[in-house]
């Protein structure tokens, strides 16, 4: 045979191996791939993943994304919201009932805790001073009590109108409301039962990032955190001014009032604007607190915040906690509560979306719900866990990504993220990024 055909021959030959070797292997990662899923698909199924292990936490992720994350479209970032008929239920029938103290108690007793090896909640609340008191309703009788809405009377809608630019929501609305405005418990039934907690749990640095931030949303968002949290739990409250300008209400103003608050509160200011991760970088590097508290800067806390998101870090510290984001509306400022049967997921191109908890259980709806990624907007963390994950990407300036960044190193460096349904942050959601 001449040496031509013989050459044909052989390569003809090694291309049918070439060929018969890459099905094989597309067989085989096709199998991988099916038992991978087939063997996830049991923890995504409910919304309680097995919490032992570093392999079954592992897993538990993967498996959540692989059901949730393959669609087509690609939504913004928002909250699902229950019918109107269950928003005015929940709101109007749990008024707000605040178990204050008649005589100062420490906010937190640790030889009991150490004692007993457990915390009630009654031993983290105490008296407030008066110029924080809650009062159910205001006896102001400003408007906005108990997350009701506001609609501002026609001699208020030309300043509405006009200074809705400053903050793409309406910041006038917001200045009739007052400060410590009473709000409903909107917890569950399972979750006013969970009235013990493991101690004693770690103190919270809380890092608040602004620019150009409305005065009344920040403020606000300073008198909920001192009327729901127990003092002692709150090691440093660290406010960051990204380099915020034709605010004068954000300079002396500003620090007159944290001057006045009871707690330990440090006010920073950029030079030049760094953006919301390189700042939180900035403020993360302070703090000395033993877990980090991530929140915005137009928020409000709800009742019992915090110590549901202390008590999963004090029980594993490599732990991410994420509260139900309910919703604050941007022009009325009306409380609207978040569901608590949803997770974060993303779609191909890298965006965060929620998705809906699959055969999800109402036996104990105040168990916390695993996901794969989170919003990154609020969020706790502890101290040391969150340098030792190499904290933000410094590149990333404003916002956007850094949540999916931060979601993907917690699970691949032995860590989980979880959404707990008894802690409720209320958020204001802009109409358009200003």
């Amino acid at each position: 045979m001449p040496p031509n055909s013989n050459r044909r021959a052989e390569s003809k030959l090694f291309s049918q191996e070439r060929i018969h070797i890459i099905i094989l292997t597309s067989v085989v990662w096709i199998i991988i791939l099916l038992s991978i899923f087939l063997f996830t698909n049991q923890f995504s199924s409910s919304n309680y993943c097995p919490q032992n292990t570093l392999i079954k936490n592992a897993f538990c992720g993967i498996g959540q994304v692989l059901t949730h994350f393959c669609s087509d479209s690609d939504q913004p970032e928002q909250i699902y919201i229950p019918s109107s008929k269950s928003q005015s239920k929940n709101i109007v029938e749990n008024p707000l009932k605040e178990n204050l103290r008649t005589k100062y108690k420490d906010a937190y007793e640790q030889e009991t805790c150490q004692k007993n090896g457990e915390c009630s909640d009654d031993e983290l609340i105490f008296e407030v001073p008066d110029q924080f008191s809650q009062k159910d309703p205001n006896p102001s009788n400003w408007p906005g009590e108990m997350g009701e809405p506001y609609l501002p009377p026609p001699h208020l809608q030309e300043e509405s109108k006009r200074r809705f630019p400053e903050n793409m929501f309406d910041i006038a609305v917001s200045d009739q409301i007052a400060l410590n405005r009473a709000m409903p418990d909107i917890r569950n039934e399972h979750c006013k039962a969970h009235s013990r907690f493991h101690g004693p749990l770690p103190n919270k640095s809380i890092i608040i990032v602004f620019h150009n931030e409305g005065n009344s949303t920040l403020l606000r968002t300073l008198v909920s955190i001192i009327n729901r949290t127990p003092w002692k739990l709150i090691h440093e409250i660290i406010l960051l001014d990204d380099a915020s300008v034709d605010r004068e209400y954000l300079h002396e103003p500003l620090e007159k009032f944290i001057k006045t608050l009871p707690v330990r509160t440090m006010l920073l200011r950029n030079e030049k604007r760094l953006g919301l991760i390189s700042s939180r970088v900035k403020a993360a590097k302070i703090a000395t607190g033993e877990a980090l508290m991530f929140l915005d800067s137009h928020v409000e806390v709800l009742n019992g915040w915090l110590l549901y998101l202390l008590e999963e870090i004090q029980k594993d510290r490599k732990t991410i906690v994420c509260p139900i984001i309910d919703v604050l509306t941007w022009d009325a400022f009306q409380l609207l509560q978040g569901a608590t049967d949803i997770f974060g997921t993303f779609s191909w191109k890298m965006i965060f979306r929620w998705s809906k908890v699959q055969g999800f259980s109402l036996s104990n709806q105040a168990l916390p719900i695993q996901t794969p990624t989170m919003a990154g907007g609020l969020y706790a963390i502890d101290r040391l866990y969150f340098e030792e994950l190499g904290m933000y990407d410094e590149g990333i300036k404003i916002w956007g990504g850094e949540n999916l960044e931060m979601s993907f190193k917690c699970w691949m460096c032995g860590g989980r993220i979880i959404i707990h349904p008894c802690s409720h942050v209320a958020h204001v959601f802009r109409k358009e990024t200003p």
